[in-house]
C-alpha cells in the first residue's frame, strides 16, 4: 500500500461462502510501521451479475496459537460501484484492536446492490478458502485427451480450457479460469456448464467424446465424397445424353434435307440458330449448373469449348476461384495461388484486361518466416497495406480454415488467413482476439505496470519460451535490489521474496491481467531458473548494457560491486547458491558477461532480481500489447 506498511503474511486466497454473493480474493496482515499496530488488507470481488453499491462485514482476529482476540464487530465498504467480475477494498486498511493479531477470519453481514435490493446473511458463516484449481496438464496426462478436452470447452473467440474445473465453498472455478457462484449452472464468461466440465475429467467419458467425434468426421467426409460421386456421375450421364441427342437430331436433318430440297436453306438457318444460340446458352446453362454443385473442372471443360470466350470468362473465372477454395480449405495454399492465378489468366485473356484484380504482395503460399514479417507489416501499417480483394468464395474458404487452424493453437497460419479474409464475417474482430497468439521466443509484450519515479510506467516482458497457448516471460529489466530473505541461509518455499512478489507486487502490478497468468505450482511469479539464466545469457548481457536507473538503484552499483551485480535465481546453482553474477569485463569496456559469484553469497543481502511469468496468449487483451523483437 505505502512504505508505511510491511508484510506480516499473506492468508489463503479465494475464500467464499455458500450464497455469499462475494469472494474474498486476497487478504494479508500488515504491520503499521507508524504505529506498530496490525491492519487487514482484503481485496473481495463481485461474483453476482448485479453491481455492488456497499458491504458489511465482520472480522475475527486470533493469536498466533489460535486463541481468539478482540476482533472487529461491524467494517463497512460504502458509496462503491463494483460490476461483475470487479474487485474492491484492497486500497483500504482495516485496523485490528490487538497486535498479537496473527490470523483472521472474514464473515459477510450485508450486501448491497444498485437496484436497491440487499442480501442479508441469514447466519454467520466466515469464508473459507476454495480448492485450488490445477493445470489440466496435470489432471489428464494423455495428450489427445487433453487436446478433446480442450476442443470441447475452449471456445476460440472467448476463452481457453487450461484449469481443472473446482468447487467449493459457495463458489466453483472454471476450466477458462473464471470465478462463478455455485447457483450458476454455466460459466458467465464460456458458457460451459460445470457438471459437463467434471464429467469430462474421466478418461472413459473423453475417450468416448473422441471416438464418436472422429467417428462424426468420418462420416461426414463419407457423406461429401459419396454426394460428390454421384454428381459426377449425372452429370456424365447429362453430357452422353446430350450428345447422343445432338446425334440424333443432326441425323434427322440430314434424312430431310435429301427428301426435302426445296427447304433445305431453311433447314440449314435452322441448324445455324441451333448451333450459335441454343446451344452456348445451353453450354452456358450447363457450366453454371455444374460451378453451383462445385464440379469446377467440369464447368471449365464444358466452357473451353465455347468459341464466345468473352461469355464464358466470368464463369471459368469463378471455377477457378473455387478449385482455390478448396485448396484452401485443404491446406494446399500453393495450389490455391496457382488457381488464383490461372482466374486473373483466363479473364484477361477473354477480355483484353491486362491488369489483374489481385496482384498483392500477400501471396497464400510462403514460409512461416514470411508470413510472421508481413503480419508484422501489416499491423503496423494497416492503413496503407492494399490487401487482395478476393470473392467471397475464397475469403470464406480462408476464414474457415483460419478458425480451424487457431483451434489447433497454429495462431501465426490461422492469424495470417483472417488477414487475406479481408473483412469477412467476423475476421476482424478474430483477429483482434488472436493476435497474441504471434508470440515468439525474445518477442516483448507489455502486461502491468508499477508505480516508479512519481508515475505509472508499464512492464516489458520478454518471452523465453513458447508452447502451444502459453508463453514464459522475463521481465525486460532488474526491477530493484531486494534481500531474498531474512534470514542468511533460506530457500524459494520460505523466502521473503517469494511472499513479496506473489503478494505485494503481484496485487500492485496487476489488475484485468490476473486472468490469464497461470500457476506455476503454488506461484504465479517465480524468478530465472538456473537452466533459463544458462539458456538465455545474451539477454542477462543486455540488462547489464542498460545501467538504467531503477527505484533509486543503478545497475553496476550495488553493494560495493561497481563493475558487477548479482541477480537471485529461482534455485540453488551447483556453482554458487540463488545467484548468477553479471559483471562488465572492465571499467573502460561496455561488454558484460555472465558467471557464477565462487565466494558464497548471504540470502539477507541486497541483490537484483528478474521476476518470471507463464500467460495464456489467447486471452491476453491485445490493446496492452506491443509486438516486436
Amino acid at each position: 500500500m505505502s512504505d508505511r506498511y510491511s508484510r506480516m503474511m499473506l492468508l489463503p486466497e479465494n475464500q467464499a461462502a455458500a450464497g455469499v454473493p462475494v469472494v474474498l480474493q486476497r487478504a494479508a496482515l500488515l504491520r503499521d510501521n507508524r504505529t506498530g499496530g496490525i491492519v487487514a488488507q482484503l481485496k473481495l470481488k463481485n461474483i453476482v451479475p448485479k453491481a455492488l453499491t456497499g458491504i458489511s462485514l465482520s472480522i475475527d482476529a486470533f493469536d498466533e496459537n489460535g486463541n481468539p482476540l478482540e476482533g472487529v464487530p461491524v467494517f463497512e465498504y460504502r458509496r462503491i460501484a463494483v460490476q461483475r467480475d470487479g474487485s474492491f477494498g484492497s486500497q483500504t486498511p482495516i485496523p485490528l484492536p490487538n497486535a498479537e493479531t496473527r490470523s483472521i477470519k472474514v464473515s459477510i453481514q450485508k450486501v448491497f446492490f444498485s437496484d436497491a435490493n440487499e442480501w442479508v446473511a441469514e447466519t454467520r458463516v466466515p469464508l473459507a478458502p476454495m480448492p485450488e484449481p490445477k493445470a489440466l496438464e496435470d489432471v489428464i496426462a494423455d495428450e489427445a485427451l487433453l487436446d478433446e478436452y480442450k476442443r470441447m470447452f475452449s471456445r476460440p473467440q472467448v476463452s481457453q480450457a487450461h484449469l481443472a474445473p473446482a468447487q467449493g465453498n459457495g463458489a466453483w472455478i472454471c476450466t477458462c479460469g473464471a470465478l462463478n457462484s455455485i447457483e450458476e449452472v454455466n460459466c458467465h464468461i464460456c458458457g460451459c456448464a460445470f457438471e459437463d466440465q467434471l464429467a469430462a475429467l474421466d478418461p472413459a467419458v473423453l475417450a468416448e467424446k473422441r471416438t464418436q467425434r472422429l467417428e462424426t468426421e468420418a462420416q461426414d467426409l463419407q457423406r461429401q465424397q459419396q454426394k460428390k460421386q454421384e454428381l459426377e456421375k449425372k452429370a456424365r450421364l447429362q453430357k452422353e445424353q446430350k450428345r447422343a441427342a445432338r446425334a440424333e437430331l443432326l441425323q434427322k436433318v440430314k434424312k430431310k434435307a435429301l427428301i426435302f430440297g426445296p427447304i433445305a436453306v431453311v433447314l440449314i438457318a435452322g441448324v445455324l440458330v441451333y448451333s450459335l444460340v441454343i446451344v452456348p446458352n445451353s453450354t452456358l446453362k450447363s457450366a453454371t449448373s455444374y460451378l453451383e454443385q462445385g464440379q469446377y473442372d467440369e464447368a471449365i471443360e464444358t466452357l473451353e469449348k465455347m468459341a464466345d470466350k468473352e461469355k464464358a470468362a466470368a464463369i471459368i473465372r469463378d471455377a477457378y476461384y473455387g478449385k482455390a477454395a478448396d485448396g484452401i480449405r485443404q491446406g494446399d495454399y500453393k495450389a490455391a495461388d496457382r488457381f488464383i492465378n490461372n482466374a486473373d489468366r483466363a479473364w484477361r485473356a477473354a477480355t483484353a484486361d491486362q491488369i489483374s484484380e489481385n496482384e498483392s504482395d500477400y501471396p497464400f503460399d510462403v514460409s512461416a518466416s514470411q508470413r510472421k514479417t508481413l503480419l508484422n507489416e501489416y499491423l503496423a501499417n494497416k492503413e496503407s497495406v492494399k490487401l487482395p480483394e478476393y470473392p467471397q468464395a475464397v475469403c470464406k474458404a480462408a476464414y474457415d480454415r483460419a478458425k480451424n487452424r487457431l483451434a489447433d493453437y497454429e495462431y501465426q497460419e490461422g492469424l495470417y488467413l483472417l488477414m487475406l479474409a479481408n473483412g469477412y464475417g467476423d475476421s476482424q474482430a478474430l483477429f483482434q482476439a488472436h493476435q497474441m497468439g504471434m508470440l515468439d521466443v525474445y518477442d516483448m509484450i507489455n502486461l502491468g505496470s508499477i508505480e516508479q519515479d512519481g508515475s505509472n510506467q508499464p512492464l516489458s516482458w520478454i518471452v523465453i519460451e513458447r508452447s502451444q497457448n502459453k508463453a514464459v516471460l522475463m521481465l525486460d529489466r532488474p526491477l530493484e535490489a531486494r534481500a531474498f530473505d531474512e534470514l542468511p541461509a533460506s530457500t524459494w518455499a520460505d523466502s521473503d521474496l517469494r511472499a513479496y512478489l506473489n503478494g505485494t507486487f503481484y496485487e500492485q502490478a496487476f489488475d484485468d491481467e490476473k486472468i490469464i497468468i497461470l500457476p506455476n505450482g503454488e506461484d504465479r511469479i517465480t524468478l530465472l531458473t538456473n537452466a533459463q539464466a544458462k539458456a538465455h545469457e545474451n539477454v542477462l548481457k543486455s540488462m547489464g548494457g542498460k545501467a538504467a536507473y531503477i527505484l533509486s538503484y543503478e545497475l553496476g552499483a550495488v553493494g560495493g560491486h561497481t563493475d558487477s551485480s548479482y541477480m537471485w535465481l529461482f534455485d540453488p546453482a551447483a556453482e554458487s547458491p540463488f545467484v548468477v553474477m553479471v559483471y562488465r569485463a572492465s571499467s573502460y569496456s561496455s561488454r558484460y558477461t555472465v558467471s557464477y559469484p565462487t565466494a558464497p553469497v548471504s540470502a539477507n543481502e541486497p541483490h537484483y532480481y528478474v521476476p518470471v511469468i507463464t500467460i495464456n496468449v489467447g486471452a491476453v487483451d491485445p490493446g496492452a500489447v506491443q509486438i516486436g523483437q
